[in-house]
This record gives C-alpha cells, sequence and structure tokens, in this order.
C-alpha cells in the first residue's frame, strides 16, 4: 500500500547504506519516487471529492519534500568520511533535481566550499559543483575567478585547471552557464576577447612551469591552450575511380584531415567543363578516431549534424553512368566548414580556403590548405607560438631531462611545420623515457609519413595499392586519411603479417 509508505520508510531509509552499495542508493530513489507520486495521486484525488463525503486516508505526516531534505542529510553525515564516493554525489545531484529549490541548490555552494577545503583536488566535488552551475545558471565570471583563485593557491589542480578552460570558452562566446555544451562555432566567439584571456592563461602556465617544470597540470592545460587556438592549415584529398571494367562509371569522393560540416556550394565539373548534377553526402565512419573524437561526432550526428571526414558524390541524374568523366572540382568560398574535436573547441567551426570563386582543383590530388574565418580572413595562431618556443627552451637549459618541456617543445614545432625538430626532440624523449618509447616512436614514424606523402602529392599515393610498410605503424593517423582514402587497399607494418586497408584504413569506396 502506497499510503503505507511512512512506516515503510522508517525500516528501508532510515537506515545509512554503505557509500558504495550503487543498487541500495537506486532502491532508495525507487522509494522516494512512489512516496513523491503517493502523495502527488493523494492530493490530487482530495481536490476531486467532496469535502462533506470525504473519507479518504489521512496525509501522511512527513511531504515528500520533507524525506528528500533528509535524505541530503544524511548524505551530508557519509560525505566527509567518503569524499570520492561516486554514488554519494550521484545522490546528492539526484535530490537537488527532485527538489528543484533555489534556496537548497544555493546553499549547497557552501557545502562544495569546506569539501574543497579539505581536499581542493577532490574532482567529484568540482564535478558537482559543475553541475550546480548549470542548474543555478551561475555566472561565468565568477566561477572563473573561483577557478583562478584555487589555481593561484596550488597550481597542481588538475580540476581547476578544466574548470578555467570551460569557463573560458563560455566567456569568449559571450554565455552564461545555463548548461548548454561550451563547443560552439567560430562566428559566435570575440576573437579579440579571446586572445585577451588566452595569453592571461598563458603566463599563469608560465608562472607554474618555472614554479615547477615536472608538475603536468599546467602543462596539460597550456597543450589545450594550443590545441584550442584551432588548426591553421587542413589537408583535403579528391578521389574518382571508375567502377566498371566495360564501361565509364565514375566515383567520386572528397577526404579530408578533420571532420567536415558541410559542403555547401562545391561543384563537380566533367571533362568538357559543363557541370554535373549532384552534391557531396557524408559517410558514416568514425572508427578512425580516438575514443574522445568518436563521442564527440556521435554526439554531433545526434544533434542533426554530419559531421565526417569523408563525402561520397552522389548525381541527381537517373543515368548515373552516363559516361561523363569527372574532371574537378569548384570551392566556392567558405563552401567547406570543418569542425575540431578532441581539444579544438575554440574554432569549433571555420571555413577552408581552397580556392576562390574561379578556381577549379583537378580530381585525384591532395591539398594542404589554410583555414579561415567566417569572414574569409586567414586563421592566424591566438598565441605567440614563437614566444612560447622561447619560455621552453629557456626552461630546457634548466631542466634538460624533463619530458614535459620537450614533449611541449615537439607540439610546438610541429605546429610551426619544424618537423625535423621536432623529430630530433622525440629521439631524445627515447632515451631519457624509455618507459614510454612506444608513443615517442608512434609519433616519430606519423612524421617520417608525412613528409614522405607531402614529398608525393600525385596520383600514385591516391589510388591503386599502395605499399606503406617500412614506417613501423599499424594505423593511419587522421591528419593523413586524405593521402591514403582513396586508394583500394594499404598495406601497413604488422607482427602478425600485412593487414588490409578495408580492416584498419578507412577508404572512401568501401562505405
Amino acid at each position: 500500500d502506497l499510503h503505507s509508505f511512512p512506516t515503510r520508510r522508517s525500516s528501508d531509509l532510515c537506515r545509512e547504506p554503505k557509500p558504495d552499495l550503487y543498487s541500495v542508493w537506486n532502491r532508495r530513489r525507487q522509494l522516494l519516487q512512489r512516496a513523491k507520486a503517493a502523495q502527488e495521486n493523494q492530493q490530487s484525488e482530495k481536490a476531486d471529492r467532496n469535502p462533506d463525503t470525504d473519507e479518504s486516508k489521512p496525509a501522511p505526516t512527513t511531504s515528500w519534500q520533507d524525506m528528500v531534505v533528509s535524505e541530503l542529510g544524511m548524505t551530508q553525515r557519509l560525505l566527509p568520511t567518503n569524499p570520492k564516493s561516486y554514488s554519494l554525489w550521484s545522490q546528492r545531484l539526484w535530490c537537488i533535481e527532485l527538489l528543484s529549490d533555489p534556496k537548497i541548490t544555493a546553499r549547497e555552494f557552501a557545502l562544495l566550499a569546506k569539501m574543497l577545503k579539505a581536499d581542493e583536488r577532490n574532482f567529484h566535488a568540482w564535478a558537482y559543483r559543475l553541475m550546480l552551475c548549470r542548474i543555478a545558471a551561475k555566472d561565468c565570471q565568477e566561477e572563473l575567478d573561483h577557478a583562478t583563485a584555487m589555481i593561484e593557491g596550488n597550481f597542481s589542480n588538475f580540476s581547476a585547471w578544466h574548470f578555467r578552460a570551460l569557463y573560458l570558452q563560455l566567456l569568449a562566446a559571450g554565455r552564461n552557464n545555463n548548461g548548454s555544451d561550451a563547443h560552439t562555432s567560430l562566428s559566435e566567439f570575440d576573437l579579440a576577447k579571446l586572445a585577451d584571456m588566452a595569453q592571461e592563461d598563458s603566463e599563469m602556465c608560465h608562472s607554474a612551469f618555472y614554479t615547477d617544470p615536472f608538475d603536468q597540470s599546467s602543462w596539460i592545460h597550456h597543450k589545450w591552450l594550443l590545441s584550442a587556438c584551432g588548426p591553421r592549415q587542413v589537408t583535403v584529398g579528391m578521389h574518382i575511380r571508375n567502377t566498371s571494367d566495360d564501361s565509364e562509371n565514375w566515383q567520386v569522393a572528397l577526404s579530408c584531415s578533420l571532420p567536415l560540416v558541410s559542403l555547401e556550394g562545391v561543384k563537380l565539373f566533367d571533362t568538357d567543363g559543363e557541370e554535373m548534377e549532384g552534391s557531396f553526402n557524408a559517410l558514416a565512419w568514425c572508427d578512425g578516431h580516438s575514443p574522445t573524437e568518436q563521442a564527440s561526432l556521435l554526439k554531433a550526428s545526434a544533434r542533426g549534424s554530419s559531421h565526417a571526414c569523408m563525402w561520397r558524390w552522389s548525381s541527381n541524374s537517373t543515368n548515373g553512368g552516363d559516361g561523363r568523366r569527372p574532371s574537378a572540382v569548384l570551392f566556392s568560398s567558405g563552401s567547406i566548414r570543418a569542425v575540431g574535436v578532441g581539444g579544438s573547441s575554440f574554432l569549433a567551426a571555420c571555413s577552408i580556403s581552397v580556392g576562390g570563386d574561379s578556381d577549379l582543383r583537378a580530381l585525384n590530388s591532395v591539398h594542404i590548405v589554410p583555414c579561415c574565418n567566417a569572414q574569409g580572413e586567414s586563421i592566424e595562431p591566438i598565441l605567440d607560438i614563437q614566444a612560447e618556443l622561447q619560455v621552453c627552451a629557456e626552461l630546457r637549459e634548466v631542466e634538460p631531462d624533463c619530458r614535459w618541456v620537450m614533449l611541449q617543445m615537439v607540439d610546438l614545432y610541429e605546429f610551426e611545420g619544424m618537423n625535423k625538430e621536432a623529430k630530433d626532440l622525440l629521439q631524445e624523449l627515447q632515451r631519457i623515457d624509455p618507459a614510454r618509447i612506444g608513443y615517442y616512436k608512434d609519433r616519430e614514424s606519423s612524421l617520417d609519413m608525412l613528409a614522405a606523402f607531402q614529398a608525393r602529392l600525385a596520383a600514385d599515393v591516391l589510388s591503386g595499392n599502395l605499399d606503406l610498410q617500412g614506417f613501423k605503424r599499424k594505423t593511419i593517423p587522421r591528419q593523413l586519411l586524405p593521402f591514403v582514402a582513396g586508394a583500394d587497399s594499404v598495406k601497413l607494418d604488422n607482427d602478425k603479417g600485412d593487414i588490409n586497408g578495408k580492416t584498419l584504413v578507412p577508404s572512401v569506396w568501401q562505405q
């Protein structure tokens, strides 16, 4: 009987469970939800009855709101001895959302202040604060100042740096913390404001570097800051093949080193210079991305966005194999838009300047092209890369064997296209940090493969059967996708023998 819930509550809810028994917490939620539903139904039935003839059961002495508040009190008693219990923090957030009481939500920040004072690096408390900020629509600047104060107290605080990164994006986009995603398009950012905040962040990182160059929290934030500046150039591959031996039945596809949002305004022409009717459609493939990038792409797909690295031409003609051979692609200004995933969230969307309104690009070719903003202007680095390199060089003179300094210099060298210097540092890292030698060799082989491809921007790189053995790789880095996506098969190094490109190497023809 649901109306006897207060009696059962004394035996089920008043017992304090062990913090990590999530099944027990789930059971408590069910009981609280049933109490809420029972009392709401009772109130609804009472409102529909005649007060003179009403013989319904008396209302429960304890309201469901009081039960939930009591649940908050119990979790508060358990948190000091179990500050990193997932179940406790999850239960507390569930109670706050169920109550939807601004006064109770506001009081939670006082509890968080005490928890973070006891352990300023408690990422459970930081994550809970983030959820509360979205519920309460807290001011972004206020939260940014809070994260800054925590960093100034102890810069070895990963969560505080992460908080700062999140609110930098929101403030640069001129948005309040209303629960929406921080990722936004380039056109929404105030780039001047963004540059000022990025410079301030860089100086904070420099102070942490000089204080303790071996602490990784500030280096990780600095690495994110550089990646958040957005890509300066993108590689675009244009592929064509004949799918029939006895007739001309042509397929055309594009591949890109960054996921593309759209290919609006892209036109295809045949050998006679006549425009062909049709459009490029996204290919649903994301296996070649890291788990973080896959999650970002799938999330974008759920919102209705077609983010993909590979696109194939679909003809509007009923006779697709009419023998007309595609010859070139025309890219109008701003016709391609790319999205940065896995870190490049400041410039979440940018145009690719592949050519002007009169520039035709031949098929079976690869183009390394600059990125532009929404106004068609080239994207310049928000930070002074040479100045950042100088800081790292000075630190290396003091700590020549600090791998964090050297890794950051590798990223900066790659950002500037100084691949030889990057390779030299990767070889030095293999010597001083043998525990991660596989990672350093992998990055070195990526640079070797990129140099080889850039030296061979020809049709034989884009089609047929490619033999890429000797680079000591089992997969293809995403930034090199345009060089190999049009191939029929790719051979890579593998201890168990050659692998087929259909399995680990994405192809625009295998979709």
